[in-house]
């Protein structure tokens, strides 16, 4: 009987990192972070990009980081709400607990550009941001690197 419970939880430890392992592994096309939605290409464009889809907590990242680097302490120390009310997203940041910074539509589209600016090693001017808000998913920003800036 014990051989039994053994073999049967290998079998599940197995079927949950292989499903682990496909859920995180990058396809060719697909983001390094973020929920698929990669590849996102207008058809008319001649120069489209690399395109990525940054989800919530990609979202929430990227305005930690943007805050972190002008205030100059950790990202760790940053906890943001994302905001979308009458058409205008904004965030409200709280650095250590206790200091608030406002984040406005804008400051949210150059923390996106410059959060896939570093992971994609190109310059934020480079990266186009379109915030976006769902019931089902929360703010969430599609970003394309562009070739060209024109």
């Amino acid at each position: 009987m014990g051989i039994l419970l053994d073999l049967l939880l290998l079998a599940i430890v197995f079927l949950v990192v292989r499903a682990l392992i496909r859920r995180f592994r990058r396809r060719p096309g697909q983001a390094a972070f973020g929920s698929p939605g990669f590849g996102k290409q207008g058809v008319d464009d001649p120069d489209p990009g690399r395109a990525m889809y940054l989800d919530e907590q990609a979202m929430v990242d990227a305005c930690c980081e943007y805050v972190a680097r002008r205030e100059g302490c950790p990202p760790q120390q940053i906890e943001v709400d994302l905001q979308f009310d009458n058409g205008r997203f904004a965030a409200d940041a709280r650095i250590g607990g206790w200091r608030h910074r406002q984040l406005s539509q804008q400051d949210m589209v150059d923390a996106v550009a410059e959060f896939v600016a570093e992971r994609e090693g190109v310059s934020p001017h480079r990266v186009r941001v379109d915030l976006q808000f769902s019931e089902q998913n929360g703010v969430t920003a599609d970003a394309v690197v562009v070739e060209r800036v024109w």
